[in-house]
């Protein structure tokens, strides 16, 4: 049976000034209870609510609990890599975003195709009810903000140019990124990333 999706893509999208904060303090003292109590009395994320802000530092540790040492130290010191490695880490772990990359989009390039359009992604959504039912649990207001969140990663990270109608682009990923997912043997990170070996 394959695993469930995680639906809690609908907070936030990259979050990239917030993860950093976050994970440049967990490099410092990696205990998350003292690190939750620290951002939330100081606010170190600027929400307007304290649930707000629980909220966030809850999924972004989340996301951080899955990133390999290089990855959270990248993250961690502001690396010009930084986005591509939030964007594996929204990947990895929100697998409908993932397999979106994966199946869609990163298909799409393999075959000389440069614009994904939002039939390309209501289709990929209804091949995968069969085998995620948890999608038929959604409301058609979440629904519709996970398309939102999806399609905002995507532009955030440079994978897609909202101004012409989601065309993909080749993203300038360092290589020594790239370099690191190769001796890791991560080959989804690089088809996350469009960097599938062999593909030109």
């Amino acid at each position: 049976m394959k695993e469930k999706y995680n639906l809690s893509l609908a907070v936030g999208a990259l979050l990239q000034p917030e993860t950093c904060i976050i994970a440049k303090l967990y490099t410092a003292n990696p205990n998350w209870n003292a690190l939750r109590e620290t951002v939330v009395n100081e606010n170190l994320l600027h929400k307007t609510r304290i649930s707000s802000t629980f909220r966030y530092f809850l999924e972004i540790k989340r996301r951080l609990s899955i990133a390999y040492p290089f990855e959270l130290e990248l993250v961690a010191r502001e690396d010009p890599a930084t986005p591509y490695v939030l964007f594996v880490l929204c990947c990895r772990y929100y697998g409908l975003l993932g397999d979106f990359v994966r199946e869609v989009i990163q298909d799409k390039v393999s075959i000389g195709q440069d614009f994904i359009g939002m039939d390309d992604y209501y289709h990929f959504i209804e091949s995968k009810r069969p085998v995620h039912p948890e999608l038929d649990t959604l409301s058609s207001t979440s629904f519709e903000k996970i398309r939102q969140v999806i399609f905002k990663i995507l532009k955030e990270v440079g994978m897609v140019n909202a101004n012409k109608e989601y065309s993909i682009q080749r993203m300038t990923v360092p290589g020594y990124l790239v370099e690191q997912y190769k001796k890791a043997d991560d080959l989804a990170a690089l088809e996350y990333l469009l960097q599938r070996i062999g593909n030109k």
